[in-house]
C-alpha cells in the first residue's frame, strides 16, 4: 500500500487524513510515518495531516447536524422520548465527550453527535483541531522503539532518519 501511495506524498496523507477522520475504519498515522521516513518535512506533513484530519472531522459534524432529522427518523428510528433524554445528557456530558474524539473508533462518531445536537461550532473546531493534532504530532517523536521497528520491517532508511531517531 505504501508503494501505491508514496508517489503522491502529502496529497495523499491529506486524502487519507481526511477519510480517516470520518466514519470510514481508515488511519493515516502509518502513512505519516512513511513519509517521515522517505524525508519528507515534518512540521510540513504534520500540519497537512491534522488540516485532513480537521475538515474530515468537520464534515462528519456538517454530516450531523444537517442529516440529524433523516438519521433520527429513517434509520435508527429514535422516538421523541429517547431522544429527548439524549439530548439533555449529551448537555450535561457531551461538551466534555469531545475530549475524547481523538480517540479510535469512539471519536467519529462523538463528531457525528455534536452535529446531531447542535454543538456550537466554534467550540466544536477549537477542541477538535487541538485534539485530532495531538496523536499526530506524538507519531512524529522520536522513540528507542522506532529504530527496532524499522529493522524488523526492512524497510531502506534514508541517510535522514537516523538523526530522527536518536
Amino acid at each position: 500500500m505504501e508503494t501505491f501511495l508514496l508517489p503522491y506524498g502529502l496529497f495523499a496523507l491529506f486524502i487519507l487524513s481526511f477519510l480517516a477522520a470520518t466514519v470510514l475504519p481508515l488511519g493515516s498515522e502509518w502513512f505519516l510515518i512513511v513519509l517521515l521516513l522517505n524525508a519528507f518535512d515534518p512540521v510540513t506533513a504534520v500540519t497537512i495531516a491534522s488540516t485532513g484530519n480537521f475538515l474530515g472531522a468537520c464534515t462528519t459534524y456538517l454530516l450531523g447536524q444537517w442529516g440529524s432529522v433523516f438519521c433520527q427518523k429513517s434509520l435508527l428510528r429514535i422516538k421523541d422520548d429517547q431522544l429527548e433524554r439524549a439530548r439533555k445528557f449529551y448537555k450535561k456530558y457531551g461538551m466534555w465527550s469531545l475530549l475524547l474524539s481523538w480517540v479510535p473508533i469512539i471519536g467519529d462518531p462523538l463528531c457525528f453527535l455534536a452535529g446531531i445536537f447542535k454543538t456550537p461550532v466554534s467550540l466544536f473546531c477549537s477542541s477538535r483541531f487541538f485534539w485530532k493534532s495531538q496523536p499526530l504530532c506524538c507519531s512524529c517523536i522520536p522513540h528507542p522503539l522506532w529504530e527496532k521497528f524499522i529493522k524488523n520491517c526492512s524497510i531502506s532508511l534514508p541517510s535522514q532518519v537516523p538523526l530522527l531517531l536518536s
